[in-house]
């Protein structure tokens, strides 16, 4: 099975072999320019039940490297071809290369970064709001981003508006948004209430009741408006990820023996696990 995602941030090395969470991978790099990257794993032929959980790991790590390396990623099912049954991940090849969905803007950034450390994911709501956080990164649509971020508030059965409000209240100067919320015009409300009502009922909602704050994806003033709230939002997910859910430790990739794959264990596990940190 191909998975392939475009990447902003070039990573060390061209090709990676590691196992992350029970799932053998094969990453590799190419030309940005040309064609996305691609990780690639073994299923059998018709398991769906197989191809999901694969996938949804593929997935998971790619939100995670995409965390850590501060990097864009866009991820895709990319199809897959069959191959004979005794075939390992070093002898599986990329047989698909549609085109890029991401531009490459500016220089590269030095050094490279690695796969390795993560973060490391625990549950289905870390897992959905480091999705989200990694899709809001990459979409080319600032109200699509917005509206993707403000989901990731309410993954822990929280409600956004009133989150937000108290981790104004408590932790602002951890938001680092006092920049933005200058250039805003919160009309007397609280920050809370301004983005539920003002950015993203008006994103969601075309048509609006009169004395409500509607958007025009043509009107110049709001797209400046619903940019600068998006960054506001993008900094109160992420530190709902790292505080509300928790998302704080790391993952390594550990290599047990010269023959074996590097897998991916928790920080706090890696001592049950004898060998080396690989890449």
């Amino acid at each position: 099975m191909h998975i392939s995602f475009d990447n902003t941030r070039r990573l060390a090395l061209d090709e990676y072999y590691f196992i992350y969470k029970s799932v053998t991978f094969r990453l590799i790099q190419d030309d940005p320019a040309k064609h996305p990257d691609v990780l690639l794993t073994i299923i059998p032929q018709g398991d769906k039940a197989v191809e999901e959980h694969a996938y949804g790991q593929a997935s998971e790590f790619l939100s995670a490297l995409s965390w850590r390396n501060e990097s864009e990623i866009l991820v895709r099912h990319g199809g897959g071809y069959t191959v004979p049954e005794n075939y390992t991940i070093h002898q599986i090849r990329r047989t698909n290369y549609d085109l890029p969905r991401l531009q490459m803007a500016g220089k590269m950034v030095l050094p490279k970064p690695s796969i390795t450390p993560i973060p490391c994911i625990r549950t289905p709501e870390q897992r959905t709001a480091m999705t989200l956080f990694r899709d809001g990164r990459s979409t080319n649509h600032v109200y699509l981003s917005f509206l993707l971020y403000w989901q990731i508030m309410e993954v822990g059965g929280t409600k956004a508006s009133v989150w937000v409000d108290k981790a104004h209240r408590k932790h602002s100067r951890d938001l680092h948004i006092d920049d933005y919320l200058k250039r805003l015009n919160l009309g007397g409300r609280s920050l809370g209430e301004y983005l539920d009502k003002d950015c993203r009922d008006s994103l969601a909602h075309i048509r609006r009741k009169p004395g409500k704050v509607s958007f025009s994806p043509d009107n110049a003033q709001d797209n400046k408006r619903i940019a600068i709230s998006t960054a506001v939002v993008r900094n109160l997910s992420r530190f709902y990820i790292e505080e509300h859910l928790k998302v704080r430790e790391l993952m390594y990739a550990i290599k047990a023996t010269d023959q074996s794959l590097p897998e991916f264990f928790p920080e706090s596990e890696v001592r049950m696990h004898p060998g080396i940190h690989a890449y």
